[in-house]
């Protein structure tokens, strides 16, 4: 009689027995394929209680962004600059703006404002006298509004009727109220990039207006009538152009005085003086033409 039949039957189960743990073990090799974790919402909510991360304020009201990405806002809230439109003239105790969620940081402006949001779009709340919210938008003032044609935008500002924003690969675009060829004031409906600058960081869009850029270097342009573009004149320009002798972490413009932060801490400020804003003895009607260091 044949003994083999047994014999093959006990070797075939052990084969499979063995090339059902060969592929146990490679699965749980480190050259095995993990699946990847989801993608990470930039809009979750953070836990903890809640806090400012960070503020923009102006003569008569400020806007402050929490940490769970809405926004407070408190003031006189003329034009619906509060993103408020059903709230009163007058806001106190700070209360939440309506519309704005995911935020990362805010810029207020004349009759309005905008945000930057933690997925990079930008939303702008206006009257839209000057084309704040470009063409094709029919909506009230203190409605925030998607601006479809920016992408990316990691920065902000909003002052003087024109919005000025930064995009991820460092262009600034601007559209509202800006200057002529002729230095002449007229409105501009799209956003329109500003060539002459180098990568961009932020603007500060005071009177002047400054860039900093991913070099450190300051470029400023707008009315000079105080010495605020720090060239030594108070010639107005068009066109961007460096602060020379400047290396800046920081900057802020606004009614005619420019400030910068160094990277070793220093704080630089010229343009207008008659009130000792530009941290020396006050000097009415005089203007600081020349960088002052406090």
């Amino acid at each position: 009689p044949r003994t083999c039949g047994p014999m093959r039957t006990s070797s075939t189960l052990s084969r499979l027995l063995l090339g059902v743990f060969l592929l146990a073990a490679a699965s749980c090799s480190d050259d095995a394929p993990v699946k990847p974790p989801p993608p990470e919402d930039p809009c979750a909510k953070a836990g903890g209680p809640l806090e400012v991360r960070s503020i923009a304020a102006d003569d008569d009201y400020s806007m402050a962004v929490m940490s769970d990405g809405t926004v407070r806002c408190w003031g006189f809230n003329v034009a619906n600059r509060c993103a408020m439109p059903d709230v009163d003239l007058e806001v106190w105790p700070p209360r939440q703006s309506q519309g704005l969620e995911c935020v990362k940081q805010v810029s207020r402006g004349a009759e309005g404002g905008a945000v930057t949001r933690a997925d990079d779009g930008l939303f702008v709340w206006s009257t839209d006298r000057h084309g704040e919210l470009t063409q094709g938008y029919d909506v009230g003032p203190g409605v925030p509004v998607l601006i479809e044609e920016t992408r990316h935008v990691r920065y902000v500002d909003s002052r003087n009727h024109t919005i000025h924003a930064v995009e991820e690969s460092g262009a600034v675009i601007r559209w509202g109220l800006i200057w002529s060829e002729g230095l002449e004031i007229e409105n501009e409906w799209f956003p329109t990039p500003i060539g002459a600058l180098p990568p961009t960081l932020e603007v500060s869009a005071g009177a002047p207006i400054c860039a900093l850029t991913t070099d450190q270097t300051l470029w400023c342009w707008g009315g000079n009538a105080f010495g605020g573009l720090g060239d030594g004149t108070t010639l107005d320009r068009r066109e961007p152009r460096p602060v020379e002798g400047l290396q800046v972490a920081a900057v802020r413009t606004g009614n005619g005085t420019s400030c910068a932060l160094t990277p070793n801490q220093e704080v630089w400020c010229w343009g207008r003086n008659d009130a000792g804003q530009a941290g020396q003895p006050a000097l009415p009607g005089e203007e600081l033409e020349e960088k002052v260091l406090f």
